[in-house]
């Protein structure tokens, strides 16, 4: 089937979102994309917790440049009606927003016909960003656009994917992102039935594409439950990273693994999730003894190879030089979006308003700093210098991590020498946890 030709547009944006997430966030681990076909007509459907991050999100990690469906309400602010027309996003009425659902025919047209030329399309079906933690009931917008494609507009071949993404935190610089391509849906084994009575294929539709949803997120019963259970996993996994590649898609499946038994464990006396939260607080207790504070999720409790030091050592003193001068280059980068962020009351608009914020700074900085060195030292020298602080800024990033890495390291050495009882007390609690996770799950 022909594919739309990838606009200059696109391009431009996917390149952004790419640089974005790889500044914003430490991690993006994809998993599942062969579960999206480059070849064939697809409608992507994703959870949506994460403002415009989770937009970036799927820009940069999908394989083709998917056009987004968005709240026509948005089409009133400028910004966003310029962003939206270089990313050929298709507006969608809300009777709430009080545009009318009946500019939507319109909408369902350009899907149509985006599907026919081969595209893909992207679509939340919660219907709204929010913070829950589970997943919204979804709207049939999803599964409506395919069924009308592949009835009215006789568009063959359409899968539905749905698209778990998932937030270490969602408003943290350099936490950790996951997201999960689950079990594409093949829209033609839907089209008899949808001729026969469009309405409850449509729903019967939605509700498998919630189930396949549901495999690639993380849900949870409460708010509670899943801060304890992301803790848990956190932990559990924490000292197996410690010594092997680190794996935010690993502990997002102990999470699911943890919810399933301890939702089949509900209403029993002495319920694992009692026990669990029994355990983590012995265990916070024994972190308190070495100082560590319980803001950090999952400290390392093992030592790390020499090999690693040596490694970790000799890449903080390569990064050093560039990093020093990416941040001074963009200091006024840094506080600007740092101070943008504090701005930002809803956590789900944190890591947009400071990707935003950083997106106008650095042309306007980048400018006035060559425009200066330029006058100063010409121009020559004035690009060099320009152009290595902004790379210099990448450095400063990485440097960060492994500085990060490093203290923690340092601590566990300190308190190896100084408190090895303490350590070991720690070291006694995590395991605890660790059984009482391997008897719920059966895993290891």
């Amino acid at each position: 089937m022909a594919q739309d030709r990838v606009p200059l547009s696109y391009r431009i944006l996917q390149t952004w979102a790419r640089t974005a997430i790889h500044v914003i966030y430490r991690r993006t681990e994809v998993t599942g994309v062969a579960n999206v076909p480059t070849d064939r007509p697809a409608i992507l459907a994703a959870n949506h917790s994460n403002a415009l991050a989770d937009i970036a999100v799927i820009v940069a990690k999908t394989p083709r440049f998917p056009r987004f469906l968005a709240a026509a309400s948005w089409w009133k602010s400028a910004p966003a009606r310029v962003l939206f027309r270089l990313g050929g996003v298709v507006p969608i009425h809300r009777s709430r927003d009080g545009t009318g659902t009946s500019h939507n025919r319109s909408t369902f047209e350009a899907c149509h016909a985006a599907l026919a030329a081969g595209a893909h399309i992207a679509i939340f079906p919660e219907g709204e960003m929010h913070l829950e933690p589970a997943l919204m009931p979804l709207k049939t917008g999803a599964a409506r656009i395919a069924l009308g494609a592949a009835t009215d507009a006789a568009v063959r071949g359409i899968v539905i994917v749905p698209v778990g993404i998932v937030y270490e935190h969602r408003g943290r610089f350099r936490s950790d992102v996951e997201m999960r391509f689950g079990e594409p849906i093949e829209v033609d084994e839907w089209v008899d039935r949808a001729r026969v009575d469009s309405r409850k294929a449509a729903r019967e539709l939605t509700d498998l594409l919630a189930d396949r949803l549901a495999a690639v997120t993380v849900n949870h019963g409460s708010h509670a439950e899943a801060e304890l259970l992301d803790r848990v996993a956190a932990l559990v996994t924490s000292d197996i990273n410690a010594k092997a590649p680190h794996s935010f898609a690993r502990r997002n499946e102990l999470r699911r693994e943890l919810a399933s038994a301890t939702s089949l464990s509900a209403g029993r006396s002495g319920a694992p999730d009692d026990k669990l939260a029994s355990a983590v607080a012995v265990h916070d207790k024994d972190l308190d003894e070495l100082g560590i504070s319980r803001a950090e999720k999952a400290p390392p409790l093992t030592q790390p190879s020499d090999k690693e030091r040596s490694r970790l050592d000799m890449e903080l003193a390569l990064l050093g030089p560039p990093a020093v001068l990416g941040l001074v280059a963009n200091a006024p980068v840094i506080l600007g979006a740092a101070l943008a962020k504090t701005r930002a009351t809803h956590e789900s608009w944190k890591t947009t308003t400071m990707g935003v914020t950083g997106t106008f700074l650095c042309p306007v900085v980048w400018t006035f700093e060559y425009a200066y060195l330029a006058h100063r030292l010409g121009s020559r020298r004035a690009l060099t210098l320009t152009v290595s602080g902004a790379l210099g800024g990448l450095a400063a990033v990485a440097w960060r991590d492994r500085f990060v890495h490093r203290r923690e390291i340092t601590r566990l050495d300190r308190v190896t020498r100084d408190r090895p009882d303490k350590l070991a007390a720690a070291q006694a609690s995590r395991e605890v946890i660790r059984e009482h996770v391997i008897a719920l799950t059966g895993k290891t």
